[in-house]
């Protein structure tokens, strides 16, 4: 029998799409040649990490952006682009969420506006016992604090936690601490079957 007694899941491709390639270019920044391939050089600027930590603000955020592209952008315009990114929940996704039996919780590296959006905008958080994320814990995946500081909320081992996210570098960060970790990008087909494997009882 399985020992999986809570799912943590990542949002951003796994529970929603997204496409960092409409964002950028609606910030006034120059994407890289795909959507996964922006995101990889923009999740790697100091001023980007600071901002998923909670360390500083939209305002000072997008004061930044500004700076370094030249674009004037008022803040109803800059929140409307910073949320473009998001296409939308993955069809079947919060259907599926809604059958689980286990614990759900979330884990995301994100940022405030993000979050409200999605909360406004979805019900993918719906099924949820709690969403963490790195801009209220001032950590971010893949170190292993983001994952520990879960299990202890939670109060389960990590060995007793199913992680699914969509980044190789944040799956292996869950196995180093000891999670169960899969990937899965924007399919609620791929993620039932990982329920399936791991914790056939959560959908029984």
């Amino acid at each position: 029998m399985s020992s999986i007694q809570a799912i943590v899941l990542d949002v951003g491709g796994v529970l929603v799409r997204l496409n960092f390639t409409t964002m950028v270019t609606a910030l006034g920044l120059s994407p890289e040649s795909t959507s996964h391939a922006t995101m990889y050089r923009f999740d790697s600027l100091p001023n980007y990490d600071r901002f998923e930590r909670g360390l500083s603000n939209i305002d000072e955020f997008r004061e930044w952006i500004t700076q370094t592209t030249g674009t004037s952008l008022s803040p109803e315009q800059f929140l409307m682009a910073w949320n473009s990114v998001f296409e939308g929940p993955v069809p079947g996704v919060t259907e599926l969420l809604s059958k689980v039996k286990l614990p759900l919780y979330g884990l995301s590296n994100s940022t405030l506006p993000h979050i409200e959006h999605l909360r406004k905008t979805t019900s993918i958080f719906g099924s949820m016992k709690k969403l963490f994320t790195s801009y209220e814990m001032g950590v971010r995946k893949p170190e292993p604090e983001a994952y520990l500081r879960v299990s202890q909320a939670i109060g389960l081992e990590p060995q007793s936690i199913l992680f699914v996210d969509d980044r190789e570098e944040n799956i292996q960060g869950a196995r180093n601490v000891g999670m169960i970790a899969e990937p899965c990008l924007d399919s609620a087909d791929a993620l039932r079957a990982i329920f399936l494997k791991h914790c056939p009882h959560a959908l029984a």
